[in-house]
Parts: structure tokens; C-alpha cells; sequence
């Protein structure tokens, strides 16, 4: 399900450009009923670092971020299931 990264947070969602693990998780899990683990997603950020890039947030915990190419990717894959 494309609707299941973290572009449709950005891109859809309108939650920030930010987001934790947990994040993901939440959204996977609760919105789309899908089985994700932490270890998992930390694994796709891990294995995608030409996507996202690495943040602390205020309260110091760690935020992965789309980089430019991947939300533009994100918005594409949205538009198209979308799309009739």
C-alpha cells in the first residue's frame, strides 16, 4: 500500500516534515492495520539514507525527514492511486 510511507504524512496527512519511528508505526499500524515493528521501519530509514535525513527534535529524540527527491517520489506514487 503506497499510502503507507512516510510521504503520505508530509504530503497527504499535512502532519510536518518530521517524524519519529513510532510515528510510522502509529500510522501503519492504527490507520492501515498493517504489522510494522520499530525495528523495521528504523531499518528502512537506515537502508534509505539517500531518502530521509536524520534530525533531533526539540525535545531531543531523533526525527527522520524526506529529503526533496523522496517526497516528490511520495507525492507521484499518491497521485497516480489516485488518480480514476
Amino acid at each position: 500500500m503506497s499510502r503507507g510511507n512516510p510521504g503520505y504524512i508530509v504530503a497527504t496527512e499535512g502532519k510536518g516534515d518530521a517524524f519519529s519511528v513510532v510515528d510510522v508505526q502509529c500510522l501503519l499500524t492504527d490507520k492501515f492495520g498493517l504489522p510494522a515493528t520499530k525495528g523495521q521501519i528504523q531499518g528502512v530509514f537506515d537502508r534509505n539514507k539517500n531518502w530521509f535525513t536524520s534530525i533531533t527534535d526539540e525535545e531531543n529524540k531523533p526525527k527522520h525527514k524526506l529529503l526533496s527527491g523522496a517526497l516528490d517520489f511520495a507525492r507521484s506514487i499518491i497521485e497516480q492511486n489516485t488518480q480514476g
